[in-house]
C-alpha cells in the first residue's frame, strides 16, 4: 500500500520530469530550426549572387525567360501576348509553395523563390510600362 505522501511526491516529481523533458525538446527544435535558417540564408546569398546579371535594367522579359529555362514562342521576336504566356508558364513553373516538401533540395527551393521573386519583380514592371 502507498501512503498518499508517497504518490503526491512522486507525482509531481513524474511532472516537472515531463516539462523539462518538453523544454529540451523546444530548445532543441529551435536549435535545429535556427541551423536550418542559417543554411538556407547562406544558400539564398549564393543563388543571389547567381541571378544577379538577370537583375540588370538592360536584360528584357524575353532573356530573363530564356535564362530561366522557359520556353518563349515567337523566336527572337516575340509578341507582348506570347511573353505574358511565357511569363505565366514561369511563375507557376517556379512558384514557391510548388518547390517545398521534403523530396525538393533546399538549394532548388532557394533558387525557385529567388527566380519567382525575379520574375514577379519583371512582371510588375513591365505592366507599369
Amino acid at each position: 500500500k502507498f501512503s498518499t505522501a508517497d504518490t503526491a511526491g512522486g507525482g509531481t516529481n513524474d511532472v516537472q520530469d515531463r516539462a523539462r523533458e518538453r523544454v529540451e525538446n523546444l530548445r532543441s527544435q529551435q536549435q535545429v530550426q535556427a541551423m536550418q535558417n542559417a543554411t538556407r540564408e547562406q544558400v539564398r546569398e549564393r543563388v543571389s549572387k547567381k541571378l544577379d546579371f538577370l537583375r540588370r535594367p538592360h536584360v528584357t522579359s524575353y532573356v530573363l525567360l530564356r535564362a530561366v529555362g522557359v520556353s518563349v514562342e515567337g523566336g527572337h521576336c516575340p509578341t507582348k501576348k506570347q511573353i505574358d504566356v511565357a511569363m505565366k508558364k514561369a511563375m507557376l513553373r517556379f512558384h514557391p509553395d510548388r518547390c517545398r516538401g521534403s523530396h525538393v533540395p533546399l538549394e532548388k527551393q532557394v533558387e525557385s523563390e529567388e527566380i519567382f521573386k525575379l520574375l514577379n519583380q519583371r512582371r510588375q514592371a513591365d505592366s507599369r510600362a
